[in-house]
């Protein structure tokens, strides 16, 4: 099989409301030894917490995880186990968001990281950063977000229209609540001309993710990775979101 080529576009932008933007995101091409492609890692981070912690939590978990994988792709041999790999280092993260906390300086982040590697798209997850995937003309999403409303629609405690009319609430798992943290992940076969992309929670507000499906599949049908990722931001600007912004498009040639 001809190793797919990967291109990104990444926008982020303050909210309105905020003096920084707590979100980080990152994205690399590598090119071990062991694979005849690139194979990319991108990530999503959204911090929360008071005086910068939040900012200083999603730059660890960030950090962490770049680290783990950068080691993996300097080795001769190909790894045996991305997810595993991804889940130990979340768990690192974790535990070293957890141990700067204090009574006076809280902060926590969720995050989601992305290795592609051949056809096979690798997530994990925690928090409520959402994975979406076009191809085909069709928009799914590839992950599920934890947050309370979307915990009480799985298991029938709310309806899909109770969803969309729901409370803004937050993530109920993130990175650096606790000693310990579970880690979602995923396993996908990526299709050629195809894209992902990876958003914070607040730019699909259920309010309007209906009427936003089709722009969403034009805009990233229709543009180069990074004039998606900027139109995609300006859009969920307009539509009213106040928090901070993460948009990163990444195109599976």
């Amino acid at each position: 099989m001809t190793p797919f080529r990967l291109t990104y576009g990444l926008t982020s932008v303050k909210g309105t409301a905020r003096e920084t933007n707590q979100d980080v995101a990152a994205a690399r091409l590598f090119k071990p030894a062991w694979s005849e492609g690139d194979v990319g890692l991108f990530m999503v981070a959204d911090g929360f917490g008071g005086k910068g912690e939040g900012e200083r939590a999603a730059q660890i978990a960030v950090d962490t995880v770049m680290e783990a994988v950068s080691e993996v792709m300097s080795r001769d041999d190909a790894p045996t186990n991305i997810g595993e790999l991804l889940a130990e280092a979340f768990k690192k993260a974790n535990q070293s968001i957890f141990e700067v906390q204090s009574s006076d300086h809280y902060g926590a982040t969720t995050l989601t990281a992305a290795v592609i590697i051949g056809d096979k798209l690798h997530i994990a997850h925690v928090g409520d950063t959402l994975v979406c995937y076009l191809a085909d003309d069709t928009v799914s999403r590839l992950n599920i977000d934890h947050r309370g409303s979307s915990w009480l629609l799985q298991h029938g405690q709310i309806t899909i229209d109770e969803l969309k009319q729901a409370w803004v609430d937050d993530a109920y798992i993130a990175l650096g609540q606790s000693g310990e943290t579970s880690v979602d992940v995923v396993v996908e076969t990526l299709h050629s001309n195809s894209t992902i992309l990876i958003c914070t929670y607040d730019f699909l507000h259920w309010r309007w993710k209906d009427e936003l499906e089709s722009e969403l599949q034009a805009i990233l049908r229709d543009n180069d990775p990074q004039t998606a990722s900027d139109k995609l931001v300006a859009l969920a600007r307009e539509r009213g979101t106040t928090s901070d912004i993460t948009a990163l498009v990444v195109r599976v040639g």
